[in-house]
């Protein structure tokens, strides 16, 4: 996670939308409850890659909302679908049309829709069998297979867990663990990917494991961090680009992870790379660790790595700027690699490229 990038993508990272900062291009934030994409700016929509597209023509589609005039075309609103739609069949007809283009306000309109959906029950059964169905082209059925994931609905989830299993291709194996991936939902969710963990097929727990990694509370970050223990995983799928170090913690995961960091053993690093995902409040949690201590080779472990964890805003270089002046040498350590890591980066985007032709040159 590195640190100098507009703060707008640290926070559609927060809010989990497509991740693919992990694995196979998981959502990457989250927080185990998530409630749905952001809606899209004026200039772009917001993919569940995290990647922004061009804006899309809404007119007509039932729940989207566009301006007129030199506008038309942008999305001002999109209505979750238990406002947009009336019944379980007019619903579907707008899914079958967002999934010719993958349309991201559809799916932003059914990302954990709630109880106030009465007609959902009804859409997830018709989409369930259109994911199985053979005669819906591949990349709709990824459309509708994202869908489910993103229900917050066991049941839905389960689906595409037993569509992994079930799958006679690799093809179609690839489109349930990409679905699966983009998970979101409360406790019963987690559980049922904490219980499916279990599982001996390396293919299965990795889209389980990116899932999890989605989810931010400490019910998630404790599944699998005993995972990982239980395991002796000590690389915690990290090399994977998923697992706990990856996760971005609420404040009761952040608690959670604190209670393993301050641990010290060989799994705390991950813990620590967590808390630091999280921002400010994680960051000044790991610096109370370091104090609590003068151990220096204790502390060298723990922080190892740690530096790409930790997000760049103004409240954070004011913090890491008063701990540069720490007593404890491994504070002190921290706080200057990071702000000098700051520093290079801006350069970076400050200088001016080399390798193209003068304007001038350009155009004669």
């Amino acid at each position: 996670m590195k640190k100098i990038i507009p703060i707008i993508v640290i926070i559609l990272a927060a809010i989990g939308i497509g991740y693919n900062f992990i694995g196979r291009g998981i959502p990457s934030t989250p927080t185990g409850t998530n409630t749905g994409f952001p809606t899209p700016s004026a200039e772009q929509t917001i993919s569940t890659s995290g990647e922004a597209t061009a804006p899309v023509d809404i007119a007509g589609t039932p729940g989207l909302e566009g301006t007129t005039g030199d506008d038309a075309g942008v999305i001002d609103e999109v209505k979750p679908a238990s406002v947009a739609y009336q019944n379980a069949d007019e619903a579907l007809n707008a899914i079958k049309k967002g999934a010719s283009d993958y349309d991201d306000s559809i799916l932003e309109q059914f990302t954990t829709p709630g109880d106030d959906c009465t007609f959902c029950n009804q859409l997830y059964t018709d989409l369930k069998s259109l994911v199985n169905s053979s005669s819906a082209k591949n990349e709709e059925k990824a459309y509708y297979a994202e869908i489910l994931a993103i229900s917050g609905q066991v049941d839905n989830v389960k689906a595409l867990v037993d569509g992994f299993k079930n799958a006679s291709t690799t093809e179609n194996k690839e489109l349930f663990s990409a679905a699966l991936e983009l998970t979101t939902g409360k406790e019963d969710v987690v559980k049922y990917l904490g219980d499916e963990l279990k599982t001996d097929n390396p293919d299965l727990k990795e889209s389980l494991v990116a899932a999890m990694t989605n989810q931010g509370g400490s019910t998630a970050f404790e599944t699998l961090f005993q995972n990982i223990v239980d395991s002796k995983n000590s690389d915690g799928y990290y090399s994977m680009g998923i697992g706990p170090a990856e996760m971005i913690l609420d404040e009761q995961g952040l608690a959670k992870a604190k209670e393993y960091a301050m641990k010290r053993d060989e799994y705390s690093p991950l813990a620590v790379k967590a808390m630091l995902n999280s921002g400010l409040q994680g960051l000044k949690s790991v610096i109370d660790i370091l104090e609590s201590s003068n151990d220096d080779t204790s502390n060298e472990k723990l922080i190892q790595g740690a530096i790409d964890h930790i997000g760049y805003d103004e409240q954070t270089e004011k913090y890491l700027k008063e701990k540069a002046n720490s007593s404890n040498p491994k504070v002190r350590q921290l706080a200057e690699d990071t702000l000098r890591d700051y520093a290079n980066q801006e350069e970076e985007l400050n200088q001016e490229p080399t390798d193209e032709a003068p304007m001038s040159k350009m155009n004669p």
